[in-house]
């Protein structure tokens, strides 16, 4: 009989697996593995993470999941790999040109972080964020918006999305309108 998969995403504490993480994900088969900064030094060691992750857990289907929105959240950064903009950027394109160009450049967007996501082995990208960005909204948040216009939000959040899709990545939107209206970064305070 197969162990039945755990519906949870864990993490790891470095950027290998120690031995009671490599009990843990054997044990309890956890349906996925959230990787941050701190799991990744450059690509050849996170490919190795990666493979060791499936190896410890024993499937090939274990998601691997990252932040890699563009801008300051990216995981995946150095000269390895894409230097992708913020999604505020993409909302500023279809302001300052067109909203054909802006899904031009969302598109992509989301074929760059794909490659990247690919040339190491991560699955799965907590991206895109579909929150709307008010005039008080918290720096944490707002550069990560695509602005404040519901139309260009939903319309270039759906290229990222069936971009990730095409290239075998599965999207989480995250973000969802309401966490724009935080004053405060809910990192650090409670909004």
């Amino acid at each position: 009989m197969k162990k039945p998969i755990l519906a949870a995403m864990l993490s790891c504490h470095s950027t290998q697996l120690s031995d009671e993480e490599k009990r843990l994900f054997a044990d309890y088969n956890p349906l996925g593995i959230s990787l941050f900064g701190r799991n990744i030094n450059d690509k050849e060691q996170l490919k190795t993470l990666i493979k060791e992750i499936k190896e410890v857990i024993g499937r090939d289907d274990v998601l691997i999941a990252v932040d890699q929105e563009g801008g300051r959240v990216r995981r995946l950064q150095g000269k390895e790999f894409h230097d992708i903009v913020s999604l505020e950027k993409l909302a500023d394109i279809a302001h300052s040109q067109s909203l054909s160009q802006a899904v031009s450049a969302a598109f992509k967007h989301s074929q760059l972080i794909c490659h990247d996501l690919q040339s190491v082995g991560i699955n799965f990208n907590y991206a895109p964020v579909l929150d709307i960005a008010y005039p008080d909204t918290t720096p944490a948040l707002k550069n990560r918006c695509m602005g404040d216009d519901e139309n260009i939000i939903s319309t270039l959040g759906r290229v990222i999305l069936d971009g990730h899709l095409m290239h075998h990545i599965c999207p989480c939107i995250k973000h969802m309108p309401g966490h724009g209206r935080a004053k405060v970064d809910p990192h650090l305070h409670l909004p």
